[in-house]
C-alpha cells in the first residue's frame, strides 16, 4: 500500500462515514457505527424492495407433508441463530470496538461491526426468500406465506434504527455543546412479526388432523 492509499476498511466507507472516521468529531465512534450501518443498508435497498414486493425469484424447494413440521422447526432454528448473532454483535464486539471509557475506539473494528450487522440483514432476507420459494404440500401450503413474514419487523428495524439513533445522537451532541451533558438511550429490540397469523394456520392444520 502506498502512502496515499487508504486502508481497505476506510476505502469501503461512504463519504459521510469516511469523514467521521478521519475527522473524529465528538462521539465519533457512535456516529461511525451508525453511519456505516446506514450506508450498508442503502447498498441493500434492491434486496429489501424485492422482499417487500413478496417476489419469489429463488429456486423452489419441495417440502412433503410428512416432513413439513421438521422443516419448519429447522427454519425457525435458523432464524433464531440469525437473531442471536445480531444480539451478540450489539453486545461485546460493539463495546470493545468503542473502547474503554476515556479511550478512543478502534475505527476498523467499528466498521467491521457495521458490516456484520448488514450480514445479519442479508441472512434475514435470504431466509425469507427460501421460505417464500418453498412449495409445502397440503395442508401446510398456506404456512409459507405466514412464516416468511416473521422477519418483517426485523427488516424494518434494520432500516429505521440506525437513522433514528444517529439523529438522536447528533441532536444530543448539539445540545450538550450549549447546555448540560445529555444522556442518550438507544435500544434495539429484535422481535418476530406475524406470530398470530402463523399460529392461526397451525391451529387450522391441527383441526384437520384431529379425530
Amino acid at each position: 500500500m502506498s502512502g496515499t492509499e487508504l486502508p481497505e476498511y476506510l476505502a469501503s466507507l461512504g463519504p459521510r462515514a469516511l469523514r467521521i472516521a478521519l475527522e473524529r468529531p465528538k462521539a465519533w465512534e457512535y456516529r461511525l457505527l451508525l453511519q456505516s450501518w446506514i450506508d450498508q443498508i442503502e447498498r441493500r435497498r434492491p434486496q429489501i424492495k424485492e422482499y417487500r414486493s413478496a417476489l419469489m425469484l429463488g429456486p423452489a424447494e419441495l417440502v412433503p407433508a410428512a416432513t413439513a413440521l421438521d422443516w419448519i422447526q429447522t427454519r425457525l432454528h435458523e432464524l433464531k441463530g440469525v437473531a442471536e448473532s445480531a444480539n451478540r454483535l450489539i453486545g461485546s464486539p460493539t463495546h470493545e470496538a468503542f473502547g474503554a471509557p476515556g479511550e478512543p475506539g478502534n475505527a476498523e473494528d467499528i466498521v467491521w461491526v457495521a458490516h456484520m450487522l448488514a450480514a445479519v440483514l442479508d441472512g434475514l432476507l435470504t431466509w425469507a426468500k427460501r421460505i417464500r420459494c418453498a412449495r409445502l404440500e397440503p395442508p401446510f401450503d398456506a404456512i409459507g406465506a405466514q412464516l416468511a413474514l416473521f422477519v418483517d419487523d426485523l427488516v424494518s428495524q434494520f432500516e429505521t434504527f440506525p437513522v433514528d439513533a444517529l439523529r438522536k445522537l447528533e441532536d444530543g451532541v448539539e445540545l450538550a455543546s450549549v447546555e448540560s451533558p445529555q444522556v442518550i438511550q438507544m435500544t434495539m429490540f429484535f422481535r418476530l412479526s406475524n406470530l398470530e397469523g402463523f399460529q392461526r394456520e397451525m391451529e387450522s392444520i391441527r383441526r384437520q388432523f384431529s379425530p
